[in-house]
Parts: structure tokens; C-alpha cells; sequence
């Protein structure tokens, strides 16, 4: 008995000197902890090569879709494919100098690879908000760019110079008619989520789906909302101010909704509603 006890006070040794793999954020920017021996030229590579096959893909999609919409040439088509080969070469550059400078001040590695620049004012931002450790010290690091590719002025400036005004005007009736969609889909989550609460008939839901989208309907572009997630911030807001639904809703439903509005929030938690 004596020997299983010295052996799980050593396991137990053992793992308190294993360092923890974390993250932190603070006033001298992100910080990465025992994440062990990373190698930086493989983590930038890695990088590049998912982004360079992301990008690619987007933006060839794009192409597709353009085609369809616009009755392209095969001349026109293969002008925006070689704008998207510029668009797609200078994002990766610009984003391997910046993703080198973030590994090397977040201390993920201790100096950058020999031979690669550092960006430090660049034009469009990169932005890392997730990490995963590989084999052979590779870290995977989740990254987004302030300016998405099909918002690149390399791109929309061959875009404009391609096109015809009827085809920009089709294909910018596709991009209104394609982010009202998404202005939909958040104000039916939305109601879906206040529904929950104090049990919406039907004719409220209609309702309030037909009033916020005419509220917003004029804040929609070709440009945004471009996800379901900027719909939802542009949503979010008129749900929270209670003045929009004192018309929509019963007495006891407003009250009922009023009361929930009132109830103060957990400063700090430790797990999720399980429904």
C-alpha cells in the first residue's frame, strides 16, 4: 500500500510541474503559456497555406456567382480570376508579416523566423481570436482579416472596371436581395428568442417581422449586412428598447417582458443555461 502511495504522490508531482496551456489578454497585449517548443516558420506556413486554399476558394465561388448573375464573357472571367490571384498574393504576404510580428510579441516564440519582415502599420489588420496546438510544433491560429477579400480594393476596383453599369446594377440587386435574407433570418432568431419568454401568437410574430424589417430595410447595402451575424447587431439593439413593443404586445405580456429587463445579471459565471 505504501509503494501506490509514494507512486501517486509522484503522478501528482508530475502533473503539477506540467505547465498550463493557456491564454491571456491585458494591458501588454495577448499572451500565450505553455504551449512548449513552437516552431515559428512552420506555424506562419501552416497559416499561409489554409488562408491562401480559404481565400481561393471564396473568391472563385464569387466568380461563379458573377458569372450566373452577370452573363460574363470568358475575357471578363478570366480578368477578375487574375484580379483574385493579386488580391489573394498580397493578403498572404501582408498576413504572414503581420501573423510573425503577433507570435513574437505574444511570445508564442521567442524571436521571428530569419529572413521575414515585420509589418507593424499594416493596411488591412489581421486579427488572431483562436489558437489549437499541432504535432511538430506547428500552433493553428484562427485569424480574420478587418477587410474581407470580396471588400479588397484591389478586387472591387477590377470589379467596377469589368462590369457594365447593368451588370453592376444586376449584380447589386443579387447582394441586397441576398443580405436582406440575413436581415430576415436575425429578426426571426430574435423574435424566436422573445417568443420564448412570453409566448408570441402567431399574428405577433408576423407582425413584428413585417415592423423591424421596414425599420431596417433601409440600413441594408450590397455590402452589409454580409453575415447572419452583422444582421444580428444591427437587430440587436431595437430588441433591447421596449418602446417598440408597446404596441405589438398584450398588457401582461409587456409587463412580463418589462419585469425580465429589470432583473439584474450575474457578474461572473461558470457554465451555460442548459436550455
Amino acid at each position: 500500500m505504501r509503494h501506490v502511495g509514494i507512486t501517486i504522490g509522484l503522478v501528482l508531482l508530475a502533473c503539477k510541474s506540467l505547465p498550463a496551456q493557456g491564454v491571456s489578454n491585458g494591458p501588454r497585449g495577448t499572451k500565450f503559456h505553455g504551449f512548449g517548443e513552437v516552431n515559428g516558420q512552420k506555424t506562419v506556413d501552416f497559416w499561409a497555406d489554409n488562408e491562401k486554399q480559404n481565400t481561393e476558394g471564396s473568391l472563385h465561388l464569387q466568380i461563379e456567382l458573377i458569372r450566373g448573375v452577370c452573363n460574363l464573357t470568358d475575357a471578363e472571367e478570366a480578368k477578375l480570376r487574375l484580379a483574385a490571384k493579386g488580391v489573394i498574393s498580397r493578403r498572404i504576404a501582408s498576413g504572414r508579416a503581420q501573423l510573425t510580428k503577433f507570435i513574437v510579441d505574444s511570445e508564442l516564440v521567442e524571436k521571428a523566423p530569419e529572413g521575414t519582415r515585420i509589418e507593424e502599420n499594416p493596411q488591412n489588420k489581421l486579427r488572431a481570436f483562436g489558437a489549437t496546438q499541432l504535432p511538430d510544433g506547428v500552433v493553428y491560429l484562427s485569424t480574420e482579416f478587418e477587410v474581407p477579400a470580396t471588400e479588397d480594393p484591389l478586387w472591387t476596383k477590377i470589379l467596377e472596371s469589368t462590369l457594365s453599369e447593368e451588370q453592376l446594377r444586376l449584380l447589386n440587386e443579387h447582394y441586397i436581395q441576398r443580405n436582406e435574407t440575413f436581415l430576415q433570418t436575425a429578426i426571426t432568431l430574435s423574435i424566436a428568442d422573445l417568443d420564448q419568454r412570453i409566448f408570441l401568437s402567431d399574428e405577433q410574430k408576423k407582425q413584428m417581422s413585417q415592423y423591424f424589417f421596414e425599420l431596417f430595410e433601409n440600413q441594408v447595402t450590397p455590402l452589409m449586412p454580409m453575415t447572419v451575424t452583422q444582421a444580428r447587431n444591427i437587430v440587436r439593439p431595437a430588441f433591447r428598447d421596449l418602446s417598440h413593443f408597446k404596441d405589438q404586445l398584450r398588457p401582461s405580456q409587456f409587463n412580463r417582458l418589462s419585469a425580465l429587463r429589470n432583473q439584474p445579471r450575474a457578474s461572473m459565471g461558470w457554465g451555460s443555461p442548459s436550455r
